[in-house]
């Protein structure tokens, strides 16, 4: 019979594997630089539609399977906004995700320990800070590829597998994935290159909507899986670019068409899901108000964010319509100029979660009836835990802000929801992690934690929700990302303060030196963090509490072991490759500089 470890197990990261005792250095990528990773040979392409390959999982698969664990189903968005689910807001149409959330735990107060794709997809997959997993920013390798829980998970008999956006400077099968579908970083939502290992998988989008791709990938993957190993417990990590924006910073619309998912024009009219809303319904921002010109010394903000690309972005590309958020034409809704582009920029990010969330219906349908034929004796969806969460949020005006990074709540706060066997629907408003995810999958295999996993065990909160948990947590911006144009800082947030301190160099974030500005917000009295009560004198105890706790939270991460180092039988080491922010090779008509067909290319209804 299949058994859970006891609570709060938590011993040293397995030994079974050859070379047990290997242990690797200790890395702080605050501090020492990365070993430059070998050049990358993509793997081969296959370009059948249909498949039935549980002989080559057998090769791939080297342990026996846990007869009677649980599956997993991982879905990952990207730059989703916390409160953009229709189970949190009136808003937004979501029914797949609400539907999600009515049934599991929605976690109301998830965060993201670095708000940047890369340190958000290596965080989970490594149940670390990026200053010890080796991903503090973007793009860069995993330090200790072979402790990612999903090697683990392999190791205990899961089949494992990854579809969608990838985007570290390890590939998918180092980090223990037998089979993947990936597409490299961000870029075209409807013309893309795929890399797969996966017989039957197509090697370009060819038109078609990037999320309507690889749900196919997803529903296909499972039905095979049930077909031909059903006893075997499988792991599938679904990453979205949806609602990330392509490299010209626009959103898709796509057609409603189940049959038919591809670019909808004209953009806005009936027939794509942008005509699911009216920019007239769309509210900007409390804290648009936010003023960068009284920004600096005395002012709310550091002086350096008014002249960066959080800023100046939102004028010079086109967020929302022409000029961007400093539209020049009086706003026709709102007198306020620019205020309609900021609308607009919302509908267009609002169509694309609804877009998204169709696909994500699609899969979820395909739990209960695995093969599609309407029959629901092959329901997996009992034995399945689906995890959905959001790697960082997104800032849509707010503070007249663009993009990610920074501390504040829109940006580092995301939608998580859990559902699985045995859990009662609630809202969970305690403070909760990415990295708390990582340990929860270990537990839900049946596998202890390893010792230098950084998180919690989310589902003892899932379960229970008398379980004690943290009042406080660490966020980790310390590494200067010239790309993403913020300073070295980090925050300790509690339950009702936030303390965002900002550094000269990455060196001070390391030491606590060279603070050149400091950020105190109550978060009860000004959710929008807008007044900034570093500097009065009624709030020094707290501040000073609060600074005590940012410097120890920082310095038990700097001390939590290692991982202990093994491989996985039939994987490679750590090739790397170039995980650019922008696959800019792509246009949403095809290659740059050619004309690709295929854009009215229809695909089957699932």
């Amino acid at each position: 019979m299949f058994q859970q470890p006891p609570d709060n197990t938590r011993i040293p990261h397995r030994l079974d594997g050859p070379n047990p005792k290997c242990y690797l250095p200790r890395l702080n990528t605050l501090t020492g630089a990365l070993a430059v990773p070998r050049p990358f040979k993509p793997e081969p392409l296959m370009k059948l539609r249909h498949f039935r390959y549980s002989s080559l999982v057998a090769l791939l698969l080297a342990t026996a399977s846990a007869p009677g664990a649980p599956n997993i189903l991982f879905i990952f968005s990207d730059d989703h906004r916390h409160d953009l689910l229709g189970a949190a807001s009136s808003a937004i149409q979501t029914p797949a995700l609400d539907s999600l959330a009515s049934s599991g735990v929605r976690f109301s107060h998830a965060f993201a320990t670095t708000a940047i794709c890369s340190p958000a997809r290596a965080s989970v997959l490594s149940g670390m800070y990026g200053t010890r997993n080796g991903v503090p920013t973007l793009s860069g390798p995993l330090a200790f590829p072979h402790a990612t829980f999903v090697h683990d998970l392999a190791g205990a008999g899961y089949r494992t597998a990854q579809a969608g956006k990838w985007h570290l400077g390890t590939t998918p099968q180092a980090g223990g994935f037998h089979e993947f579908a990936r597409i490299n970083s961000n870029g075209s939502w409807f013309q893309r290159s795929v890399t797969t290992n996966i017989p039957g998988v197509a090697d370009k989008l060819d038109g078609t909507f990037y999320e309507t791709f690889m749900a196919d990938v997803v529903i296909d993957w499972i039905d095979d899986h049930v077909a031909t190993n059903p006893s075997q417990p499988f792991l599938m990590w679904w990453c979205n670019q949806v609602p990330h924006v392509d490299g010209a910073k626009q959103y898709p619309d796509v057609k409603t068409d189940p049959g038919n998912k591809v670019k909808h024009t004209p953009e806005g009219s009936a027939g794509g899901y942008r005509a699911f809303y009216d920019v007239a319904d769309m509210v900007v921002p409390g804290n648009w108000a936010d003023d960068p010109a009284t920004w600096g010394p005395a002012g709310t903000k550091p002086g350096y964010l008014a002249t960066s690309r959080f800023v100046t972005n939102s004028v010079t590309e086109s967020y929302g319509g022409t000029d961007g958020y400093t539209n020049p034409d009086p706003g026709v809704r709102n007198a306020t100029v620019g205020e309609d582009n900021v609308q607009q920029h919302q509908l267009e990010y609002h169509a694309a979660i609804t877009a998204l969330d169709a696909e994500i219906g699609r899969v979820l349908a395909r739990l209960e009836d695995p093969n599609g034929d309407g029959d629901t004796a092959d329901s997996i969806a009992d034995n399945t835990w689906v995890i959905f969460m959001g790697d960082n949020g997104w800032q849509t005006g707010h503070h007249k802000f663009t993009s990610k990074v920074l501390a504040y709540e829109e940006a580092c706060r995301v939608p998580l929801l859990v559902k699985g066997p045995g859990i009662t629907p609630r809202v969970e408003p305690k403070l909760t992690l990415n990295i708390d995810v990582t340990p929860m999958f270990y537990n839900i295999a049946g596998l202890p934690a390893p010792a230098h996993l950084q998180g919690r065990n989310l589902r003892e909160l899932a379960e229970n929700p008398a379980t004690p948990w943290r009042k406080r947590f660490y966020y980790e911006a310390v590494v200067d990302e010239s790309s993403l144009d913020a300073e070295p800082h980090d925050a300790i947030r509690t339950e009702q303060y936030k303390l965002i301190r900002t550094y000269a160099s990455r060196n001070d974030a390391v030491n606590n030196t060279g603070i050149t500005f400091e950020e105190l917000y109550d978060l009860d009295a000004d959710p929008g963090e807008l007044i900034n009560l570093a500097a009065d004198p009624g709030h020094a105890s707290i501040k000073a509490d609060l600074v005590a706790a940012l410097e120890a939270e920082k310095a038990v991460i700097a001390d939590t072991p290692d991982p202990v180092a093994f491989n996985t039988p039939g994987f490679p080491g750590n090739p790397g490759f170039e995980a650019t922010p922008f696959d800019s090779g792509w246009t949403n008509t095809g290659l740059a500089g050619h004309s690709v067909p295929g854009l009215s290319r229809r695909r089957p209804a699932r």
